[in-house]
């Protein structure tokens, strides 16, 4: 059982629906909600809690005998009593994305484009008491490009569909299986997370086992990437790989902040590095301290190690992150200062009998912002930034990053984990550097609107290996969910 490093791009000629509606029900669904539920005389009620990342963690059970928060449009169909008793219930859900994007010199070739894509997704979980649920979600997603691109085009996808029981519910203790398609995410997301940036997120055909008591949760699963396809209810779990593995969170009272602890392993059928292509059997062991010091200061540290076979040789890798941030709460702007810190290991030398080269595995492709040119292998980064809270509702990040090669003997690599360029120690350590702006403004608990724009200054190691014009992109998001 195997996973493929390199997955190949689906081929041209696929139906694609062109669907540009949505702009305009867009438009009609958010007017309304800001100020909505709001009581004339006294104290506006709390608004609901924010939308889940991962939508199937969500809970509206506070509905069952009337709504504490604010009344909200969506309500009615967040609980929609299927018994006397409310034991019988069902929720529907979904969003809306859209986003126009300008490319300038996109993987550092010399070219232009501009471009429309869209996500969109329904999703329903039907609630059978405390023991069984069952969550479906179905995504259509749309670059408009005249050939197919992956993870970024597909007319129509069953992207979740699981069964959960609940085997154990007590005072103490809980347990739950969950068997299907699904989104799995594991702490900061550094190996196993989403795929938020592009249309179609990530998901696995997989089983999993979850156990909260008190301070600890832990969970266990095995299963295997889902592949992206362009047409419809066509997408299939990859047959060349497995993943599995074990993940643990722990606070302890009295000790600040959170420890993570986890092991994942994946077996590969034909993996690509700049040291060849073999199969690849890797595990991945890895720790995370994370939390905050007072009001001011937050904290993020995590350190991984690889070990396994990649053919005849043995995998020894490594990445260590850091990232610290601290609010200036006394000045106006509330301004958070940011330093993250990247040390991802690359190979050493090839076929000496150790890959050296860190993989990281099921990554963000955002993981260094919307401009997801790289990926963290082979990479040694410093990235400072600069948030400040513009409004309640809005706020401006301002941030610069600084990459290097962490090896020279190694090349680079693009999202999710695609050998990209060859390495060559006569070559030069820096790749480039990005300054970059954000904006979001939360119009509403529903509605929120993003800007972006990035440059990419390339760096003597792209102009020594190849193409190496600098890139700007800008992109404005519109996310409506309900």
């Amino acid at each position: 059982m195997t996973l493929t490093t390199h997955i190949r791009r689906p081929t041209a000629g696929s139906p694609t629906i062109r669907v540009f509606g949505p702009l305009w029900v867009l438009a009609v669904l958010a007017f309304p909600i800001q100020g909505l539920g709001q009581e004339s005389g006294g104290e506006a009620p709390q608004e609901a809690p924010a939308y889940s990342m991962l939508r199937a963690e969500e809970s509206y059970t506070y509905l069952r005998e009337g709504s504490p928060y604010a009344s909200d449009p969506f309500d009615p169909i967040k609980f929609i009593r299927l018994n006397h008793d409310g034991s019988l219930f069902l929720t529907v859900g979904g969003e809306v994305r859209l986003r126009l994007e300008f490319f300038d010199n996109a993987d550092w070739e010399s070219g232009r484009d501009e471009l429309y894509s869209q996500r969109l997704s329904v999703h329903t979980a039907l609630n059978a008491g405390q023991r069984v649920r069952f969550f479906g979600e179905v995504y259509h997603g749309l670059l408009s490009k005249s050939e197919p691109e992956f993870a970024e085009d597909d007319d129509l996808a069953l992207h979740q569909g699981f069964l959960e029981l609940r085997l154990l519910d007590d005072i103490r203790h809980q347990v739950n299986l969950r068997v299907g398609r699904q989104e799995l995410a594991y702490g900061s997301a550094r190996l196993i997370g989403i795929r938020e940036g592009p249309n179609i997120r990530r998901s696995f055909d997989a089983a999993r086992v979850l156990y909260t008591g008190g301070q600890l949760q832990m969970e266990g699963f095995f299963g295997s990437e889902v592949v992206t396809s362009p047409g419809t209810f066509d997408n299939s779990r990859n047959r060349d790989m497995a993943v599995w593995g074990l993940f643990s969170r722990l606070s302890i009272p009295g000790i600040v902040g959170s420890t993570e602890a986890y092991y994942f392993g994946v077996d590969v059928d034909q993996a690509r590095f700049d040291d060849g292509i073999a199969a690849e059997r890797r595990h991945s062991v890895g720790i995370r301290r994370f939390g905050s010091l007072g009001s001011a200061f937050r904290y993020n540290t995590e350190v991984i190690f690889q070990f396994g076979t990649f053919g005849d040789q043995n995998i020894r890798a490594f990445a260590v992150e850091t990232d610290f941030h601290y609010l200036l709460n006394s000045l106006e702007l509330r301004p958070v200062l940011g330093i993250r810190l990247d040390f991802v290991s690359g190979d050493r030398g090839a076929a000496d009998g150790t890959l050296n080269t860190f993989n990281a595995l099921f990554t963000n492709p955002a993981y260094f912002g919307l401009l997801s040119q790289l990926t963290p292998m082979n990479l040694f980064d410093i990235h400072p930034s600069l948030t400040l809270e513009l409004s309640e509702r809005a706020e401006a990040i301002v941030d610069w990053d600084f990459f290097w090669r962490a090896s020279k003997d190694d090349g680079l690599y693009s999202p999710p984990r695609f050998f990209a360029r060859a390495g060559d120690p006569m070559q030069g350590r820096f790749i480039g550097h990005q300054p970059g702006l954000e904006f979001v403004y939360r119009v509403s608990r529903h509605l929120t609107w993003s800007t972006e724009a990035s440059y990419f200054v390339s760096g003597d190691y792209l102009m020594d290996s190849g193409d190496a014009e600098n890139i700007i992109n800008l992109a404005t998001t519109l996310s409506f969910k309900y």
